[in-house]
């Protein structure tokens, strides 16, 4: 097969399968991208812990409780204005499993120096009426920005 021979109608199919394949490629890594961070956030993490030792959720699903694939919501974490105290907030939700069920969690929380402050824990049971409020507690955030001394 000779490409010089190629009509322009065949260069513009090879184009439009590389942008396309291009573009598929951007999307997905971006995905993952962000479905990494907000997994890997100390908002996220802290209620999962949570959820898992709940005995009124054990109760209800059984164990193991495992974390859902999907991460949906926000969570931001502004620089400091003084070294040392950051500040930011979460508002997110994420599937639960069980061997007798599944559920949603809620979050919502605050970061003010180094923890986060939750303010809303709530677990929506797919086959029940009413929802479980866990309330709020405090995340330590020493996996996400060490704490360094002042000789660093």
């Amino acid at each position: 097969m000779n490409i010089k021979n190629w009509s322009p109608l065949k260069w513009v199919l090879v184009a439009s399968v590389l942008l396309s394949v291009l573009l598929f490629a951007s999307v997905a890594g971006l995905t993952m991208f962000v479905l990494t961070s907000l997994k890997s956030s100390a908002a996220y993490e802290g209620s999962l812990e949570r959820v898992q030792a709940e005995p009124a959720v054990i109760e209800l699903l059984g164990e193991p409780i495992e974390p859902g694939l999907l991460v949906v919501g926000s969570v931001n974490k502004r620089n400091p204005v003084h070294p040392g105290i950051y500040s930011g907030e979460a508002d997110i939700s994420h599937r639960i499993y069980g061997p007798r069920g599944s559920g949603m969690v809620y979050v919502v929380a605050t970061m003010k120096g180094d923890s986060w402050t939750c303010a809303v824990l709530s677990v929506d049971f797919d086959d029940r009426e009413e929802d479980l409020e866990l309330g709020g507690f405090l995340i330590p955030n020493h996996k996400e920005m060490p704490v360094l001394d002042d000789n660093h």
